[in-house]
């Protein structure tokens, strides 16, 4: 803006001065170098306005992806139609973040000569997961003396897909210590002549005949009986995408990757040993879904369908709590439920607890960022102490680690 205004005070005083010969000469020739200075400033000016009519962007590439933490390749073109020149087109570039607003832009300047094309191709870093958009959002044409500007609107733009990275867990507690636990829990075990592998609380849609109903008069509450023929060994992971607010949206990015990439991985683990599974998590709509991944294909789906990291979410927004609430009313629960979330409420814990008690498996993955110091790593510990006294694993998963998943256990 400033180089604007001093190049636009540059010409006015180059215009007082090709005055001085028209007021020192009384003839009409004294005209002539501010006649000659005005046309050759307006047929600067037309020249632009030709140019900023005949520069089609063109796009090399309709769709690109890449890794989380690698780069993508950009190739724009731009080409001038016409036979005129432009000493000075400033391109203003644009890449959108996961919540849909402009995360960053940047400005590349060039020269358009005449009916050739421009290549502005260039390396984008791409640190997070997601389905982002980049291109041109518009151009600022110059004239020849760098005195006028218009203002080209492009919307030029294409879609890149961020994968998530599917990193082998090789040390998985998942595997020595639910499946174990599942095996506990389904021994047959003999009374009153009925075969069962447990009890647990009544819940609506439990028919009466399950009822144990010597239990329930002792506990002063309906308990039902879990039959060895119901129990299965499957597994549900859910994916929780609310967490507590960041002051650094930088966290909130990498707290996001590490959810997507921490579930992904033991959905991968699992589906080695087991064909029962199923992962459950928030949609961009609120909605609560349930669907089996069945490799890499299903990624980008998923990502386009996962809700983003939402901070202290709002009434009504599914967190981990009601997820599990959910998973548990459904006909077809599982017997092992994986949970990673950044969030732990004092409800997801008793709901954890629940699970216990209905003899079936919970876990707990607790994404957690890097920066934490030793007081809020303690802090956080000790909101887990009731799962340590039910035996329910948990573990934390740094946002810098996600490839050591289940090694930091709390």
């Amino acid at each position: 803006m400033k180089n604007r205004i001093a190049r636009i005070l540059l010409v006015l005083l180059v215009l007082m001065v090709t005055l001085i010969p028209a007021i020192y000469l009384n003839s009409i020739y004294g005209y002539f170098p501010i006649l000659f200075l005005v046309a050759m400033l307006l047929l600067s000016f037309l020249c632009m306005n030709r140019i900023r009519n005949h520069v089609p962007v063109e796009m090399d590439m309709q769709n690109g992806e890449c890794e989380r933490g690698r780069s993508v390749s950009v190739g724009l073109g731009v080409r001038n139609s016409t036979h005129l020149i432009s000493p000075k087109v400033a391109a203003n570039l644009f890449i959108s973040d996961l919540f849909g607003g402009e995360d960053a832009k940047s400005q590349t300047c060039f020269t358009l000569a005449p009916m050739e094309r421009t290549d502005l191709g260039f390396d984008m870093d791409m640190p997070h997961i997601g389905i982002y958009h980049l291109g041109i959002e518009d151009m600022d044409i110059y004239d020849f003396f760098g005195v006028f500007k218009r203002n080209v609107s492009i919307q030029e733009n294409f879609e890149v897909y961020v994968k998530p990275r599917i990193l082998p867990v090789e040390e998985l507690p998942l595997r020595e210590i639910a499946t174990a636990e599942t095996d506990r829990n389904t021994r047959t075990t003999v009374m009153s002549g009925m075969d069962y592998v447990g009890v647990r609380e009544y819940e609506a849609g439990d028919s009466m005949k399950q009822i144990h109903w010597k239990l329930s008069a002792h506990s002063l509450d309906y308990m039902t009986k879990i039959h060895e023929s119901n129990r299965q060994t499957d597994f549900a992971v859910i994916v929780d995408f609310a967490a507590q607010a960041e002051k650094d949206r930088e966290v909130l990015m990498d707290i996001y990757d590490a959810l997507i990439e921490t579930s992904l991985s033991l959905i991968d683990e699992i589906a080695r040993y087991h064909t029962s599974y199923s992962l459950i998590y928030c949609n961009k709509e609120r909605e609560i879904q349930k669907m089996t991944p069945k490799g890499r294909d299903d990624d980008l789906a998923l990502i386009r369908d996962f809700s983003v990291i939402t901070p202290d979410p709002p009434a009504g927004y599914p967190d981990a709590a009601q997820i599990v609430i959910e998973e548990g009313n459904m006909a077809n629960r599982s017997s092992n439920v994986i949970l990673c979330t950044s969030r732990v409420t004092e409800e997801l814990i008793q709901e954890l607890l629940r699970i216990k008690r209905q003899q079936r498996s919970p876990e707990l993955y607790q994404i957690v960022p890097a920066g934490l110091n030793s007081r809020e790593l303690s802090d956080r510990k000790a909101k887990l102490a009731a799962l340590d006294e039910a035996d329910i694993h948990h573990c934390f998963v740094y946002t810098t680690d996600v490839g050591a998943i289940g090694k930091e256990v709390v």
